[in-house]
C-alpha cells in the first residue's frame, strides 16, 4: 500500500550557479519562499503522505539545513543530512546511501517547489510500480521508486523531459532563474500554489505578518503582502502587492514597493522605488530587464543582522565602569556644587529602555540619573552605576525612553544601550538622526573587541577635548 511508504530521499544538494549573483551562500534549497524554503513546503508534502524519516543530500550549508529544519521535529520526519559534491548523479548517490533506506521509498527533490502531489503519487502506484511525476513532459522531481530496481534519472539536475504520471491540476515552479524565485514568491503570496501554506497569520484582508512584525494596513496600497518575523514597514510607506518582505527588515519611510521580494536582513532606505524587483544581500536586481546593480550606500540598502550578542554590560564593561568611578569621586562634590550654584535641581532622572531582561525576555525602563548641570563629563557620571547594574554597556545606543524605541529603525528591538555613544565619537555632530541611527545598529552587529578598543580610544581623546567640558552632552541622551 502507499501509505506504507515511509522513508524518503530528498535531493537539496543544487550548486545555484544559475541564480546568481544571489543565493550562492545558502543555496537554492534555503531560497526564501513567503517566509520558508522549498525544503518546508517539500517535509510538509511528505509529512502529510505518512513519510516518517528522510535522508536529506546536500551540498553546503549543512549545517544551517539542519538548524532551520530541526531535525524534522516539526513535522514528525526523522531527518539525516549526508553529504554530496553538488548536482551529482542521482543514481551515484543512491549507491551510496542505499542502505539508510527501506526497500521501497520516495525520492524527491527538495530545492523546486510543487503543489502537494506526494500522495496522489503514491496512490497511483500502490500496487509496487515505479511512478515518476512530470508536467508537460518535464520531470517535477518527484519519484516512486519500486525497490530493487529504482531509476532515479528523473531527478537529475536540470529536471529532464520524460514519460511518467501527468499530474495535472499541480504547478511546479523549477526556481531555476531570479525571474522564477521571484515569481515564485508573489504566486505564493496570491495563493496561487493550492495546499502550500507560507509562514505568518492574517493581519487583516490579503496582509500575513509574521512573529513581532509591524505593518500598518493603510501602507498596503494593493493586497497581497506577506511579511516576515521581526519585521518593520515606516506608516509612510507604500506597497503595492503581490510583495514579500523577508524576517528582520525595515522599510523606511516614503518608500514605495511594487511587485517585489526584499530578502531577509534588509533595511530599505527612506524615499526609494523597488519595483519587479529582488533586493537584499547589498543587491538590487529586475529578472525581467536583466538588470542586476550592487549597493554600496547604507542610507540605501544595508544589512540588518539583528542576532545582538548579550545586551547586558559584560564583566569587562562593569569592572571598568568600577575603576572609572573610583577614579572619579573627587569630581562628584564638584559636580554636586555646580549643580547647586546652577539654581536647578541636582538630580536628573530619565526613565529610559535598559539592557537587562525580565522573565519573559523583555527589556525593562530604569530611571538613568544625571547631575542636573554642569560640564558633560561631570553631569554624566552617574550614568556609570548604570553599567555596573547591568543596564547600560559603556559604549551603545543612546538609551530611549520606551515608546521612543519602539519606533527606532531597528524594529525587532532597539540596539544594545549604552552610556557613550559610538556615534558622537565617530561621526559629526551635525549627522542626521537617520544616519546616527543606522550607525549604531551596525556597530551592534558588526560588535567586536577591536570596535570596543577603538572606542575606548576615541573616548580618552575624546576627555580632553573642549567639547566633552562644554555643556553639550556628551554621553548619551
Amino acid at each position: 500500500m502507499a501509505a506504507d511508504i515511509s522513508d524518503a530521499l530528498i535531493f537539496a544538494d543544487r550548486l545555484g550557479r544559475e541564480l546568481s549573483p544571489l543565493f550562492q551562500e545558502t543555496g537554492p534549497a534555503l531560497l526564501p519562499l513567503a517566509q520558508r524554503t522549498p525544503l518546508h513546503y517539500c517535509l510538509d508534502d511528505l509529512s502529510a503522505a505518512g513519510v516518517r524519516r528522510a535522508v536529506v543530500v546536500v551540498s553546503h550549508a549543512a549545517e544551517r539545513v539542519q538548524e532551520l529544519l530541526s531535525g524534522g521535529e516539526p513535522w514528525g520526519v526523522e531527518l539525516e543530512c549526508v553529504l554530496s559534491r553538488g548536482e551529482e548523479a542521482p543514481a551515484s548517490l543512491l549507491r551510496r546511501f542505499r542502505t539508510l533506506l527501506g526497500e521501497r521509498f520516495l525520492a524527491v527533490r527538495g530545492d523546486v517547489l510543487r503543489t502537494p502531489m506526494v500522495r496522489e503519487l503514491q496512490a497511483a502506484c500502490a500496487g509496487g510500480d515505479h511512478a515518476i511525476a512530470c508536467l508537460d513532459g518535464i520531470s517535477v522531481g518527484a519519484v516512486v521508486t519500486n525497490g530493487a530496481d529504482a531509476d532515479l534519472a528523473a531527478l537529475a539536475w536540470p529536471l529532464p523531459a520524460c514519460e511518467g504520471l501527468d499530474m495535472a491540476g499541480h504547478r511546479c515552479n523549477r526556481l531555476d532563474s531570479l525571474e522564477e524565485v521571484l515569481q515564485a514568491n508573489l504566486d505564493l503570496a496570491g495563493g496561487r500554489f493550492l495546499g502550500l501554506v507560507p509562514a505568518g497569520l492574517k493581519q487583516a484582508e490579503g496582509i500575513m505578518s509574521g512573529r513581532l512584525s509591524h505593518l500598518d494596513p493603510a501602507s498596503v496600497v494593493d493586497p497581497p503582502v506577506s511579511l516576515g518575523d521581526h519585521s518593520s514597514v515606516h506608516r509612510s510607506a507604500r506597497l503595492y502587492g503581490p510583495v514579500v518582505i523577508g524576517s528582520n527588515c525595515f522599510i523606511d519611510r516614503d518608500t514605495q514597493i511594487r511587485d517585489s521580494l526584499v530578502l531577509p536582513d534588509t533595511y530599505i532606505g527612506a524615499g526609494l522605488d523597488v519595483k519587479d524587483a529582488i533586493i537584499g544581500e547589498g543587491m538590487l536586481v529586475q529578472p525581467r530587464n536583466a538588470l542586476s546593480l550592487a549597493i554600496d550606500d547604507p542610507l540605501w540598502v544595508a544589512p540588518m543582522a539583528r542576532r545582538w550578542r548579550a545586551s547586558d554590560a559584560s564583566l569587562m564593561d562593569r569592572l571598568l565602569a568600577l575603576l572609572l568611578l573610583l577614579l572619579s569621586l573627587p569630581l562628584w562634590p564638584l559636580a554636586v556644587l555646580l549643580s547647586v550654584a546652577a539654581g536647578g535641581p541636582m538630580w536628573r532622572r530619565r526613565a529610559v529602555q535598559g539592557n537587562r531582561r525580565d522573565l519573559r525576555g523583555h527589556r525593562h525602563e530604569f530611571g538613568l540619573l544625571q547631575f542636573g548641570a554642569g560640564p558633560a563629563v561631570l553631569s554624566g557620571l552617574p550614568g556609570l552605576l548604570a553599567v555596573l547594574s547591568g543596564d547600560l554597556r559603556m559604549f551603545g545606543a543612546r538609551p530611549a525612553p520606551l515608546n521612543y524605541a519602539q519606533q527606532l529603525p531597528v524594529h525587532m528591538e532597539a540596539p544594545p544601550a549604552g552610556l557613550i555613544r559610538p556615534s558622537a565619537l565617530e561621526l559629526d555632530p551635525a549627522a542626521p538622526e537617520e544616519e546616527v541611527e543606522l550607525f549604531e545598529v551596525c556597530f551592534a552587529a558588526e560588535r567586536s573587541l577591536a570596535s570596543e578598543l577603538r572606542c575606548w580610544g576615541l573616548a580618552l581623546r575624546a576627555l580632553f577635548s573642549g567639547r566633552a567640558w562644554s555643556r553639550a552632552v556628551a554621553p548619551a541622551q
